[in-house]
């Protein structure tokens, strides 16, 4: 390796001298119009920022640096967002905008708001054509026409004068509305930090840098670069020959070098990967489970023949062991850059179980990058497919009161032992319906433990590097800590969620809704549990009237906000267990509501914070 470093200092020092000639070549063809700016820690900040004083020309994002800090406006006559950071990365035409801001409390012109935080789009400006903004979180909304009666009756609507936006709660999935402009924010909740990355075309970049301004060509298929006239004595320009040597040149020592250093990168890095997986398996506790070959996972699933689904860890495949058991073999992504976590997490955790609710693991394959996990059949597959139905006639895959009533209990039992019952306590953090498995009696097993945590039963609280878990199931206090500590009650909000969610999937969604705050289906059912009027199909008798209502009020009480207020999984159990009348109705499990202002205000919930399609980047 130290035979390397002489050719890496001299590929260095190619590059360097290569980039300063072109940029010498570059400065003598126009005289730079565009100055850096200084503002705060954000030092000599230029392409794409601008300020009051600069002429336009030199980019289309507006920087203010005022006393309180530096503000950035996206859009014209749009929002100053406050800002924290901005970093630029290699390529430098990749530039990441750290912006801590939050809707102002009154809500009452949010329709004039959902304008000024909107992302800006090509058409805002020209120079917007050479620039791409993403947000690592979106919220959609719909600008449509008043009384638009295609989607007014499955879209929430916030009326505003002379349109309405519309949109959907979070975890629905809906088509592409062509008759309505779309609006994008750059958040899913107002009241958390977001970050906003901007791609410009590096043609523009240079051009932006060398004081020019960039802009579409007749086609509108490329883009042409218009450099301002220098003031003085003409300079000699530099021969075209020798600038695209210099260029090419420059650019084949660069990518000599990247590819040196990636593969010695990846060469440590699946080293010590290896070597921490190889040392977490020895030196655990003697595990129950038979360790594999890669030839045995083969054969097993003749070839990885038949997929059974795809997760975010991997994909899962049936298998059949030589006694002719049938198991479902998950391969875990070999270029998921999370060091192994996921394996270990799983292997750690679901060795120390054993309950008749949480899936069992039959053995596990760890050979070079290939690592794979083999589970127990289940054939019903996972819960997921059994309660969301577009189509309401799909009688077959309806699951009666009886039976999700049963499912419900069977999943607190499982997170009840994985809480209390093991040697340590094991936190699953991605509870959903995805991650339940029915066997062919549809007894629920919890499964895929990959953002598990294990600690000892002594830690109630416990200290993360950042939220985990599934949007739209994920405990407030995951996301933001200023809710409370992360605990097992994180585990209780994911179940309460989904239990909602096995309810909300017989909602009678030709109810008459009155307010679009009401279409957000805790608010709606609790109203409902509040008349005594369900409004749910298919309860046939009072016993499934009795269950149906004690899973909903359960549920309720397990999506307090207040991490302190949410029952433990054992008084989930014995509330599911015990009498109606025992249970008090829980307080309305919202972060905020807003019945006294009128229906264009938005209104917000513990699990999105603000109702709002999401969708990610």
């Amino acid at each position: 390796m130290s035979s390397k470093i002489p050719l890496f200092i001299f590929l260095f020092i190619l590059t360097q001298n290569s980039l300063l000639l072109l940029t010498s070549a570059q400065a003598k063809k126009s005289l730079p119009k565009c100055h850096p700016i200084l503002c705060g820690r954000n030092q000599n900040q230029m392409s794409p920022f601008n300020n009051k004083i600069m002429s336009p020309e030199c980019g289309a994002l507006k920087l203010n640096c005022s006393q309180d800090g530096p503000r950035i406006q996206l859009k014209k006559q749009g929002h100053w967002f406050k800002i924290e950071n901005i970093s630029q990365s290699q390529p430098q035409s990749l530039i990441s905008i750290d912006i801590k801001d939050s809707l102002p409390s009154d809500l009452s012109e949010s329709c004039k708001l959902m304008n000024q935080y909107s992302l800006p789009s090509p058409t805002d400006s020209s120079h917007f054509s050479s620039y791409n903004f993403t947000a690592e979180v979106t919220s959609t909304l719909y600008n449509c026409t008043p009384n638009i009666g295609s989607i007014a009756k499955d879209f929430v609507r916030t009326d505003c004068k002379g349109y309405d936006f519309y949109y959907k709660p979070p975890n629905m999935s809906f088509p592409y509305q062509k008759q309505c402009p779309n609006v994008t924010l750059p958040f899913y909740s107002p009241f958390i930090p977001f970050t906003l990355h901007l791609k410009i075309n590096p043609y523009c970049f240079g051009c932006d840098l060398g004081g020019g301004k960039c802009h579409n060509s007749t086609t509108q298929s490329q883009f042409h670069c218009t450099l301002f006239p220098q003031k003085g004595p003409k300079k000699k320009k530099l021969n075209l020959g020798v600038e695209v040597a210099i260029i090419f040149g420059g650019i084949g020592t660069l990518v000599i070098m990247l590819i040196c250093c990636w593969r010695t990168f990846c060469w440590k890095k699946h080293n010590h990967v290896h070597q921490s997986i190889e040392a977490f398996i020895k030196n655990c506790d003697p595990l129950q489970v038979r360790r594999y070959t890669y030839s045995n996972i083969k054969k097993m699933t003749n070839s990885f023949k038949e997929k059974l689904g795809q997760g975010g860890f991997g994909s899962v495949y049936k298998g059949k062991l030589l006694d002719g058991h049938l198991v479902a073999v998950k391969m875990l992504n070999e270029f998921k850059a999370n060091d192994g976590e996921d394996f270990m997490n799983e292997v750690e955790a679901i060795s120390r179980t054993s309950h008749v609710n949480v899936v069992r693991l039959l053995g596990f394959c760890f050979e070079g990058a290939k690592k794979a996990l083999i589970y127990e059949f289940m054939p019903n597959g996972s819960l997921e497919k059994f309660i969301y139905h577009e189509n309401e006639s799909e009688e077959n895959f309806k699951l009666d009161w009886e039976t999700c009533y049963g499912i419900s209990l069977g999943i607190a039992r499982g997170l009840e032992y994985l809480h209390r019952g093991c040697n340590k306590r094991i936190l699953h953090f991605d509870i959903k319906p995805h991650n339940i498995l029915l066997d062919a009696e549809f007894v629920p097993k919890i499964s895929d433990f990959g953002l598990a945590k294990v600690c000892t039963r002594k830690d109630s609280l416990l200290s993360m590097l950042g939220p985990r878990g599934t949007i739209g199931y994920i405990a407030p206090e995951v996301i933001y800590r200023n809710f409370g500590a992360v605990s097992h009650k994180s585990d209780v909000y994911s179940f309460g969620m989904m239990i909602l969610e096995m309810v909300g999937g017989r909602k009678n969604m030709n109810v008459s809704i009155d307010n679009s705050s009401e279409i957000y289906f805790p608010q709606w059912i609790y109203k409902r549990l509040e008349a005594e009027e369900l409004g749910l199909k298919r309860i046939m008798n009072r016993e499934e009237n009795v269950k149906v209502r004690k899973m909903i009020m359960t549920s309720l009480w397990c999506i307090q906000t207040d991490p302190s207020s949410r029952p433990a999984m054992s008084r989930v159990i014995e509330m599911l267990e015990g009498s109606l009348e025992s249970l008090q109705v829980p307080p309305k499990p919202f972060l905020c509501s807003s019945p006294s202002l009128p229906s264009s205000s938005l209104s917000c919930s513990s699990n999105t914070f603000v109702s709002l399609q999401i969708s990610n980047i």
